[in-house]
């Protein structure tokens, strides 16, 4: 270890290079270092900034941190003025006390979670007024190269410097943006979003006023925020791909007021006609169908709305027609006196936007039949609905898409929707009957929370059940539900307070693979048990086929009176013969190698015999509460 006095103070130092860790005293106080250095490098083999290592070095305009160090000492930084940008790397685990106090000169800085703001000594109103700003980004697996902090494999980015300008175009192994990630870039003049992003967070770039133009690329409108590019919606211009143009004017991307298609300069113009207004979508050549996208107007005082097959429009002494594609971005959203909704018969909408018809007084409404996606929100709130038509060109629900539609009383998903996004119909609280049919291949979290289904049609090819999915409080027993044997995933408390009658299913084997998230994620657990094709299982045979059961199996089932498992099994998971009151013995057979926590807890078991095995068993200490264990002898 280096250790340094005062000496250097007044030294001429313009560069530093520090290759190890040092202590520092000065009993005048302030930095070892002279106020004149610009620049430090730091070595990789320095664990520790200590306590004032660069104190008033106000000449000091970068420093890099490496990754090995752990440890920044208090005031290590104070009043470095000269620091416009600093990257805690995601090593250190311990900053002391006004560590960067009084920089005023930091632009954008970043930090690892788990820690507080280490920059938060800075005056307030400073940061108010020269717009610092202060990044927290997830700690595990990321890349800091080049002034950026990258997710993992560098598929997301967290952090951006602040100095980027011109043309930036996000490159393409990069999938999410993070919150804030470009914020207060504000010599950047265009970005381009390739199609790999599927995620832009909050204010990623905001504050970001030289930017003029933006261009996404993908032909699936890459989720955001409401304020992802806040401050440049009016300013900027989107170019989107033409194909695409609905499906950007039917999320918040439409909130860019200058839509333009490709790369071409022409926008997309507005036409009123009727009752409602429109954005026209010409398409790339004259021969390309054209579109229309109904889009919000002033339809406060509406009470019933037809939307056509198409709008007619004069351009250059011609009519020319234009087709409805879709209900745009909060197209009717709040309108609370529209109570009926009629499509026309020939109209051909493909997508009912996010918020379409939030909020408003529609009873009922039969969706086209063209329709592939039914948005976030697009019902959200419209409690006097009591019925509606999906049918089986729906190939997606969004999330929220019927939330709270308290009057709705049963619900039909066709086969040809695979997914149905969280919170999709929570709240319904009227609903007690919910079919969905065979293609659903998802089901999200909370997506018939709070309702009062009594049946429930699940059917081959669901794959995956979401937290809380169908947990809900009500009176009276749930008919019988068949859990299909294509299931492999049921998040937390989906079936908590799901009182079913009991649960049928037609094979066991997928049965024991699936991975309950804990015990009221199995919706055997609360019904009067576990039936195989029809037949109640009190004797449980384990299939030949299983080598290992997953947690929360078999827990709960009380009606159980043996079970034998076959030779082949290898584990047996947490909890899953817990509760199961009926059993009074269990023979373990000899490949068994791991038996988790609580697996056997509070059953009838008193002996537990292992079959003799050369393997070495790996056993939690609460796998079998109060029961005796014995193991068999080798065969001689």
């Amino acid at each position: 270890m280096i250790a340094f006095g005062g000496a250097l103070y007044n030294a001429n130092i313009e560069h530093l290079y520090i290759g190890r860790n040092w202590s520092y005293f000065n009993r005048y106080g302030g930095s070892a270092f002279p106020s004149n250095t610009t620049t430090v490098e730091i070595g990789n083999s320095v664990t520790e900034l200590p306590a004032y290592a660069f104190s008033k070095c106000s000449g000091l305009t970068s420093v890099t941190i490496p990754n090995s160090v752990n440890t920044i000492g208090a005031y290590a930084f104070e009043e470095c003025s000269g620091l416009t940008s600093v990257i805690i790397p995601n090593s250190v685990n311990s900053i002391g006390n006004k560590a960067f106090y009084d920089c005023y000169g930091l632009k954008k800085s970043a930090y690892p979670s788990g820690l507080s703001n280490p920059f938060c000594y800075i005056d307030d109103y400073y940061v108010q007024t020269n717009y610092g700003i202060f990044i927290q980004y997830p700690r595990e697996d990321v890349i800091i190269e080049d002034g950026f902090v990258y997710g993992p494999e560098k598929n997301a980015i967290y952090f951006a410097p602040y100095y980027l300008e011109g043309e930036y175009v996000i490159p393409e192994y990069v999938t999410k943006i993070g919150n804030s990630a470009f914020k207060n870039c504000s010599s950047l003049t265009s970005v381009t979003i390739p199609n790999s992003v599927n995620s832009i967070g909050e204010y990623a770039f905001s504050r970001c006023s030289g930017i003029t133009s933006v261009k996404a690329t993908a032909m699936i409108p890459p989720l955001m925020g409401d304020d992802s590019f806040y401050g440049l919606y009016a300013t900027a211009a989107l170019s989107v791909p033409v194909e695409a143009t609905t499906d950007y004017l039917a999320t918040n991307w439409s909130l860019f007021k200058n839509l333009r298609m490709g790369d071409s300069e022409a926008a997309c113009q507005t036409y009123e006609t009727g009752n409602l207004k429109y954005m026209l979508i010409p398409g790339k050549t004259d021969a390309d169908k054209k579109l229309a996208v109904v889009i919000p107007g002033d339809y406060s005082s509406l009470t019933e709305v037809t939307i056509p097959e198409r709008v007619t429009v004069s351009e250059n002494g011609k009519n020319v027609r234009y087709y409805v594609d879709g209900i745009g971005f909060k197209a009717f959203n709040g309108c609370s006196d529209l109570a009926t909704i009629t499509f026309n018969s020939r109209n051909a909408s493909r997508i009912i936007g996010e918020y379409a018809f939030a909020g408003t007084k529609i009873a009922a409404l039969s969706i086209p039949a063209t329709a592939e996606t039914i948005g976030n929100h697009a019902f959200d709130g419209c409690k006097s609905l009591t019925g509606i038509v999906i049918p089986g060109s729906v190939e997606s629900i969004g999330d929220y898409a019927f939330n709270s539609c308290t009057a709705l009383t049963e619900i039909t998903v066709p086969g040809s929707v695979e997914s149905i996004g969280d919170y999709a119909f929570n709240s319904c609280t009227a609903l007690t009957n919910a079919n969905l049919e065979a293609g659903v291949k998802t089901i999200g979290d909370y997506a018939f929370y709070n309702t009062h289904l009594n049946e429930i049609t699940l059917n081959e090819g669901l794959e995956t059940i979401g937290e809380k999915c169908f947990s809900a409080s009500r009176d009276g027993d749930i008919e019988p539900v068949y859990i299909p044997s294509t299931l492999k995933s049921v998040g937390a408390d989906a079936f908590m307070n799901f009182n079913c009658r009991y649960v049928n299913i037609s094979d066991l084997a997928p049965w024991c693979n699936i991975d309950f998230g804990n015990e009221n994620s199995n919706p055997a657990a609360h019904s009067q048990g576990l039936y195989l094709n029809g037949e109640k299982i009190e004797d449980l045979v384990i299939p030949e086929s299983v080598n290992a059961i997953k947690d929360f199996a078999f827990c709960y089932n009380s009606g159980l009176k043996s079970v034998k498992f076959n030779d082949a099994l290898q584990s047996i998971g947490e909890s899953a013969f817990k509760y199961c009151g009926g059993l009074t013995a269990a023979v373990i057979p000899g490949n068994v190698t791991a038996i988790s926590s609580q697996a056997f807890a509070t059953t009838g078991i008193k002996d537990i015999t292992f079959a003799y095995s050369a393997n070495l068993i790996e056993i939690d200490t609460d796998a079998f509460p109060g029961s005796n264990i014995s193991f068999m002898r080798p065969s001689s």
